[in-house]
């Protein structure tokens, strides 16, 4: 009997899980063919409370789509230990405002979602389903494009940069929190092997220069922000209806651009947001770097003296606090070529101008930011955001310094 009831108790949850991912003679107004976005939440530390709001959000909006978006998400969160990892579908009936939740994979136990295998797999898994004409992603965690974390190491042993990504949850990290650094990110979407239409990060300071050239292979388009985003993130219940007109690469850049106008409107007040166009980087990098090349006087001064340079440039927040003294992550791009060519004779920052206006398709900045209870004041705001290595001194911080050397985009670590 007991046999018997162990068996008819498998039976039903064969039953009930095939019931809960596949459901017969039911017809969806979500076409799977025409456009994808995964949705990559990392969401097992502080912002773990924001998870459930956000996606409530992504489906009401579907709910009223002409043709609703083909959103597939991969959630980890914190909020209790029965939400284990889990990659699921969310599709709209054809009869009503009905929105099924198709689960893909349901993982047994705990992982860590910064792990570039797990990305890997995740995007693999999405996108060999689902080959949409047009495919995006997006992360959703903290972020912070490049800057190492405390216990970052060269030695392979432990992925700790900050970020785009933070796990709390692995048990087998023994520095605490996992981290996900940016090259590996771009090695694990290398190794899943696709191309995006699209990249979007709901995490601070990843409207930077050093992302966009990273991922510039990867993706035609990136909508991020070079300073924080505010803790509830992106508009979804705007910003899904706006990506949802996107069909084909014809109404790619439209359906970007009133995404991007969402988000404006959403944080007009407090906050920045540009949509970038990839392509233009490395013109970006060039005239950079031939800029440094003009202005290698400028540069010397200041490596040697960057507290008198730095508050020349417009910053978008985040201090370094150790090792270096009240240096901030990022700056202005435009802002800081305008800089060098004053203090230059030699240089000239029109190659960097002319090469931002490819790059950046649209940014908007209020006229300060408030958050984390700190104030930026933007007189100043091209959309881009970049580090400055002679700002922190070089060799004044290890840890930047042997970051800085393993991200593609690169100014000049050594002055004459």
């Amino acid at each position: 009997m007991r046999k018997l009831m162990f068996l008819a108790m498998g039976l039903l949850a064969v039953l009930c899980t095939a019931c809960h991912n596949h459901i017969d003679n039911v017809s969806y107004a979500t076409s799977e063919s025409e456009h994808t976005l995964l949705i990559y939440m990392m969401g097992d530390n502080s912002l773990s409370s924001y998870v459930e709001p956000n996606l409530s959000a992504i489906k009401n909006a579907l709910k009223t789509c002409d043709t609703p978006l083909n959103v597939v998400i991969y959630r980890d969160n914190l909020t209790a230990d029965k939400n284990l990892p889990v990659l699921f579908q969310l599709k709209r009936r054809a009869d009503s405002e009905k929105i099924d939740t198709i689960y893909l994979k349901q993982w047994s136990s705990d992982i860590d979602s910064t792990d570039p295998e797990v990305i890997a797999d995740v995007v693999h898994r999405t996108f060999s389903r689902f080959d949409s004409d047009i495919k995006g992603i997006e992360f959703w965690s903290h972020g912070l494009s490049w800057i190492p974390s405390s216990n970052f190491t060269t030695d392979g042993t432990t992925r700790a940069t900050a970020y785009i990504g933070e796990d709390n949850s692995s048990t087998d990290n023994k520095n605490g929190s996992s981290f996900g650094e940016l090259w590996t990110l771009r090695e694990a979407l290398e190794s899943a092997d696709v191309h995006f239409n699209y990249a979007m990060f709901d995490a601070c300071n990843m409207g930077t220069a050093e992302v966009a050239y990273e991922l510039r292979d990867l993706c035609d388009y990136i909508l991020a922000a070079p300073t924080e985003i505010l803790g509830y993130g992106f508009p979804y219940n705007n910003m899904i209806a706006s990506l949802s007109t996107v069909r084909d690469t014809a109404s790619l850049l439209s359906g970007l651009t009133a995404a991007y106008e969402d988000f404006k409107t959403k944080y007009e007040d407090n906050g920045t947001f540009s949509l970038l166009r990839t392509a233009g980087f490395q013109r970006l990098l060039d005239a950079c770097l031939a800029l440094e090349d003009e202005a290698a006087d400028a540069l010397t001064n200041m490596a040697a003296n960057p507290a008198q340079w730095q508050s020349h440039v417009q910053n978008y927040g985040r201090k370094i606090t150790s090792e270096v003294s009240s240096r901030y992550y990022f700056y202005d791009v435009q802002s800081w070529a305008d800089m060098l060519s004053q203090i230059s004779a030699t240089a000239d920052a029109s190659g960097v101008t002319d090469a931002l206006t490819e790059c950046v398709v649209a940014h908007y900045n209020s006229e300060k930011f408030e958050a984390t209870g700190s104030t930026i004041n933007l007189s100043r705001c091209c959309g881009l955001g970049m580090s400055v290595p002679q700002f922190w001194t070089l060799s004044g911080n290890s840890n930047l310094d042997e970051a800085y050397k393993l991200i593609q985009w690169n100014l000049k670590t050594e002055v004459p």
